[in-house]
């Protein structure tokens, strides 16, 4: 039996010299590239025209756990405004007003 890693996959290949391949899974080359478990069957024919097969099971590899631990910090910001005076000119009045914004 073979296997892979999760996220990854397994090429598997027949012997060489054959006529045609033909995989379970619809490929027809010499390898054919595995990313799902399960049983692949490969039939060869040679040049006389016979025919054989073989099989393989491919399983996928339980993964580890992994954890990452650690303390999370906060950095604080203040930022402090400071009043200003700001010049309205009001048309209505004919005047010009102080305001403080922050």
């Amino acid at each position: 039996m073979d296997g892979y890693c999760p996220m990854d996959s397994v090429t598997i290949s027949a012997n060489n010299g054959f006529a045609s391949y033909l995989w379970s899974n619809g490929d027809a080359a010499q390898s054919t590239t595995i990313k799902t478990n399960g049983t692949y069957t490969v039939t060869v024919t040679d040049a006389n025209g016979c025919k054989t097969q073989s099989s393989k099971i491919i399983t996928q590899y339980t993964p580890p756990d992994a954890f990452i631990s650690g303390t999370l910090s906060f950095v604080m910001v203040v930022v402090l405004l400071h009043s200003m005076p700001v010049w309205d000119t009001n048309p209505m009045l004919g005047v010009r007003v102080q305001q403080d914004i922050l």
